[in-house]
């Protein structure tokens, strides 16, 4: 099975919401842009899932995208033919620094499915299972997460022979 998935759009979640208190101000900058706490403004990547001959949009976070990656890293060590492009401390809205990171996200993606072994490992499957609301290593699927249906016309596949 032929597993394909391309970043479309980042969308910027939770904004903060000026209320005028000084403390509200204080606690919503903090909540948006540390990246060390849970909640808060952050981003999140819609991805355009192919497969089995369909399609649908998943949204995940990049610390989604890097529990995936240190799974991946203590399967498959250096045989890992990808790295994920670094966590920062400082979430960043900047439209040029989403764009590159998604960019960057874009290439691990592309690199993820072109091995047949490492996409078709469980984690993996889990990470694009559209009823798995956010991936958890070793955690059944929370429902939820994904967006759209099966679609009928697939995108060119990223992934090569």
């Amino acid at each position: 099975m032929e597993l394909t998935a391309v970043i479309e759009k980042v969308d910027i979640v939770n904004q903060v919401v000026e209320t005028g208190s000084f403390m509200d101000k204080g606690m919503g900058m903090l909540k948006s842009r540390i990246s060390l706490l849970p909640q808060g403004q952050h981003a999140e990547y819609v991805i355009k899932v192919t497969k089995a001959g369909g399609f649908y949009n998943l949204s995940k976070r990049f610390s989604e995208f890097a529990q995936l990656h240190e799974v991946l890293k203590a399967r498959f060590g250096a045989a890992l033919p990808m790295d994920l492009p670094s966590k920062t401390v400082i979430r960043h809205f900047d439209p040029n620094q989403l764009e590159d990171r998604k960019h960057a996200l874009n290439c691990y993606l592309k690199e993820l499915c072109r091995s047949r072994e490492i996409a078709s490992c469980a984690e993996v499957q889990r990470f694009f299972d559209q009823s798995v609301r956010a991936f958890v290593p070793d955690a059944g699927p929370r429902m939820g997460g994904a967006s759209g249906t099966l679609g009928e016309a697939p995108p060119a596949p990223l992934g090569g022979p």
